[in-house]
């Protein structure tokens, strides 16, 4: 739990907890589905994703008609009784994954002309669920997933490879659905607005290319295996058959609905601070370029609002996924515990209070969500010998976190809609949570 205690760090904390209840999967599904027409006696239900186990209970409490399926999620967590839970792993996929990955594909395969097929997507569910085409093994599926994290490559990029690695990316799951109509609802983290990127897009048509596969590894470095190289070469060869196109009629039975993305977790949090009356705007709704880059946005715009001749507080929201390029030597951290840093050091001995965390209540492979800094934490941390430059370098924010006691607990929010940075400026203004 963090150690900044402040007024400030309190409303920020239920601005971050109330924007994502808002808007998690269990109830934006049952919303959805609740004034949707089911044209069958029977549904096959299919959610996969880091909140799938949320969307399928919103599923079930909508429903009234007979369901069974599965569930792939990357956690265990309640989920309706009907539906198999299949645990894969994430960020990197592992022989779990491999596992749900061919429960989910058993699944589609057996639907029936006579049901309705009920998709739930959202982020995570190419690590989670995983089929590597043939030879390739999930051993080298996830050593190209880790090269392409550590390479920098927008997550745009990188499932566009997954969909020419895998069985289930660029359309091929739902291509197997035999059901006679068909329903897809997403949450989606992809910041760039491209659905066809969410999951790897395993039910809508990619335009795409093994050629286009190919050109990313190589634009962005990435150290993948020889084996990758060769079979993305023969599918670009036309030796190994191309992902599903657009105006494929395998795909034409499948109606797409998005329920929420990046910008609307900062609309959201700018929503409910404005109805406050505290001035609230989004410096960024679906930020997709490097870390670096939104540090400086942020102190940028943090510098403008302290000068400006308005009465703070003023909060400034960003949301979207930064990249970090991680070297193979670093410690333990993530992508928000970092930028909460960079904001402390930058921002040192200002007015101000910054949360930043991961909508899906995790932020890297940490025990945290994120962390919450202030104008003293870079001086409370040469106070303790935390130095703070130091684990930046090393990227290693989350030993700082801990040791400054700065951390949000990690935990299962139910939704999944990227990350989400709040910069309170004036925050001493603040004498208490407004709501």
């Amino acid at each position: 739990m963090s150690e900044v205690h402040s007024p400030a760090a309190r409303l920020l904390t239920r601005v971050y907890r109330e924007s994502l209840q808002s808007l998690g999967g269990r109830a934006l599904v049952r919303a959805a589905l609740s004034t949707t027409p089911i044209p069958a006696l029977r549904v096959r239900l299919f959610a996969l994703g880091k909140a799938a186990c949320a969307m399928a209970f919103g599923a079930s409490e909508s429903l009234r008609v007979e369901f069974s399926g599965v569930v792939a999620a990357h956690e265990r967590s309640p989920h309706p009784r009907q539906l198999s839970l299949h645990l894969g792993g994430h960020p990197i996929p592992t022989r779990a994954s491999v596992q749900t990955g061919q429960a989910l594909w058993d699944a589609v395969e057996a639907t029936r002309p006579e049901e309705f097929a009920i998709f739930l997507i959202s982020g995570g569910a190419s690590a989670i669920a995983a089929l590597p085409v043939a030879p390739l093994s999930i051993e080298e599926l996830a050593a190209t997933t880790d090269a392409l994290l550590r390479s920098g490559a927008p997550i745009d990029a990188i499932n566009q490879v997954r969909k020419h690695l895998t069985r289930l990316g660029g359309g091929r799951l739902a291509s197997q659905c035999r059901a006679r109509g068909g329903l897809v609802l997403m949450l989606s983290d992809i910041a760039s607005g491209d659905i066809g990127a969410l999951a790897s897009g395993p039910t809508l048509p990619d335009p795409s290319t093994f050629a286009d596969a190919l050109d990313i590894i190589e634009r962005h470095g990435a150290q993948v295996p020889r084996s990758v190289l060769d079979c993305l070469a023969r599918g670009r060869d036309g030796l190994m058959e191309e992902t599903p196109k657009p105006g494929d009629a395998r795909l034409f039975r499948l109606r797409h609905r998005l329920l929420a993305s990046p910008s609307s977790l900062a609309d959201k949090a700018c929503q409910l601070m404005s109805a406050q009356g505290v001035f609230a705007r989004a410096v960024t709704a679906s930020f997709d370029g490097d870390l670096e880059s939104l540090a400086d946005l942020l102190v940028r715009e943090s510098h403008a609002e302290m000068s400006s001749p308005q009465s703070p507080p003023f909060l400034l929201v960003a949301s979207g996924e930064p990249r970090l390029c991680v070297p193979s030597a670093r410690g333990s951290g993530g992508r928000m515990q970092h930028l909460a840093l960079s904001l402390a050091q930058s921002l040192a001995g200002h007015d101000f209070c910054a949360l930043c965390a991961g909508s899906d209540g995790r932020d890297g492979d940490t025990d945290f969500a994120g962390a919450i800094v202030d104008g003293q934490t870079a001086q409370r941390a040469l106070s303790r010998g935390v130095d703070l430059a130091r684990h930046l370098d090393g990227f290693d924010s989350s030993t700082a976190v801990r040791a400054l006691r700065l951390g949000l607990d990690r935990f299962l929010s139910g939704t999944n809609l990227t990350d989400l940075a709040l910069v309170l400026v004036g925050a001493s203004k603040v004498e208490r949570a407004l709501f």
